[in-house]
């Protein structure tokens, strides 16, 4: 895996790590005697490379992933990476391949989970001691034999591993938590991962409608919806707020892919779009091009609304990054989400606000 590689921070894991790079294989390395691989990835915020020792859990030359972080009340650092960029590097002895990471749910997690706990039985103990489900991954191996990834999932790909490009993905909002805390409901709510998929797919139509603040009121219109690669095809455009200058808008031209089965929609930003009438349309140059995804992680009662976006520079923009780490550090949920909930649920939404 190309690009700048960052050592761990923690001293176990680096010691691992200096281990299996000098003797050019992960046999006889282990943990509390379990043996362990070795796998590589990308920052999901920085694009910088990392490696980080895994407990060797292999059938059929699958692998899985558990993040447990030793039974810690957090996910690991690892975990938002593999959801944001699932192509990772895996070292078993002295072979190392490329896999695509999917975090696994329902009867396939309980599957891996007891092959999980047969290769470390601590993992059992790590979640009797922490209040949320420890993550699991299954890593497939990449082959010609594999079906490749929708094309334009895997432009997504390639923009986001490219060096020079600046990349963002936002911390996992969990929905009902933020909910719970923060916020009153005319009635008893839980957001489910089907509603969150619902309002997804609604939004990719009528952006106007669920991100006003972002989108200039009747500015925005899709077209061309097909079926395709499994998915739904569209195009759509918008008048939107640039990045760095929010008081100016621009025309911003998308074409969107709708994966059902994952319940990811993938929007790549195009300089040039045939309109529905067949007028040429022309996005403005104020700004880089942006691809953003949108997906639904979680459980159906726990669901995760998930967001990354990757704009096409030259070079790493820390403006950029400095306009997404302000709105990580924003304690509300998304506005499209409370909209979904005021206007599609038709649910009384109120902010609570922190007294004094």
């Amino acid at each position: 895996m190309f690009g700048d590689y960052e050592p761990s921070g923690s001293a176990w894991v680096r010691g691992h790590v200096e281990q299996v790079v000098h003797t050019g294989t992960t046999d006889g390395v282990s943990v509390k005697g379990r043996p362990i691989v070795l796998m590589t990835y990308r920052g999901a915020r920085t694009g910088i490379v990392r490696k980080t020792p895994l407990m060797r859990i292999e059938h059929e030359g699958r692998y899985a992933a558990v993040a447990s972080q030793g039974g810690a009340p957090s996910n690991p650092r690892w975990y938002a990476s593999l959801a944001a960029g699932p192509l990772v590097e895996l070292q078993d002895g002295t072979v190392t391949r490329e896999y695509r990471a999917r975090e696994v749910s329902g009867d396939e997690k309980d599957l891996w989970w007891r092959r999980a706990v047969d290769a470390f039985p601590d993992f059992a103990e790590y979640q009797r001691n922490v209040e949320r489900q420890i993550p699991v991954f299954v890593l497939e191996p990449v082959s010609g034999d594999q079906p490749a990834l929708p094309p334009f999932e895997a432009e997504f790909a390639r923009a986001w591993n490219a060096p020079g490009h600046t990349r963002y993905h936002l911390p996992d909002t969990d929905i009902n938590k933020v909910l719970a805390a923060r916020y009153t409901t005319g009635v008893p709510l839980t957001v489910t991962r089907a509603m969150l998929w619902d309002m997804e797919v609604r939004k990719a139509a009528r952006p106007g409608t669920y991100i006003p603040y972002v989108v200039q009121a009747g500015s925005d219109r899709s077209w061309g919806r097909h079926p395709g690669d499994g998915g739904e095809y569209l195009d759509r455009c918008s008048m939107q707020r640039l990045w760095l200058a929010p008081q100016r808008r621009e025309l911003i031209l998308e074409r969107a892919f709708l994966n059902h089965r994952e319940q990811k929609i993938t929007f790549l930003g195009v300089p040039e779009l045939t309109g529905p009438d067949g007028t040429p349309l022309h996005a403005g140059t104020g700004q880089p091009l942006f691809h953003v995804e949108h997906s639904v992680g979680g459980t159906e009662s726990e669901p995760l609304n998930q967001w990354r976006i990757v704009h096409l520079t030259g070079a790493a923009d820390d403006r950029l990054t400095a306009v997404f780490e302000h709105m990580a550090a924003s304690p509300w949920l998304a506005e499209y989400t409370e909209i979904y909930i005021r206007h599609d649920l038709g649910i009384h939404l109120g902010r609570q606000y922190p007294s004094g």
